[in-house]
């Protein structure tokens, strides 16, 4: 077997600058700035949680509690599955930042 990809674990995990990011570490990425927002601010994660989707909504005109959603599924997925963890990120980012000293 020649491939790189032909045994289990044969993958290169290391990210190359112009690929794009995997989209679990996309929401995992997503997930420590809420968790970050939240310890800096002192608000709940919850609370975050739906500003973020809120301002989402505000800024990009996608409302994510209202897209199709599978039994189970988190709302990162639900973003991730129609292409709008990006902008997820984007905004959390964004909340980030104003927490910056």
């Amino acid at each position: 077997m020649s491939t790189e990809q032909s045994y289990v674990g044969g993958g290169n995990y290391a990210t190359p600058s112009n690929q794009p990011v995997s989209g679990h570490l996309y929401r995992t990425q997503v997930y420590l700035l809420v968790t970050d927002i939240a310890r800096l601010s002192g608000e709940s994660e919850l609370t975050i949680w739906k500003r973020i989707y809120q301002l989402v909504h505000a800024y990009y005109g996608v409302y994510l509690p209202w897209l199709p959603r599978r039994k189970n599924e988190s709302m990162l997925r639900v973003a991730e599955r129609h292409d709008h963890l990006d902008k997820v990120y984007s905004v959390a980012y964004s909340e980030r930042l104003q927490y910056q000293s």
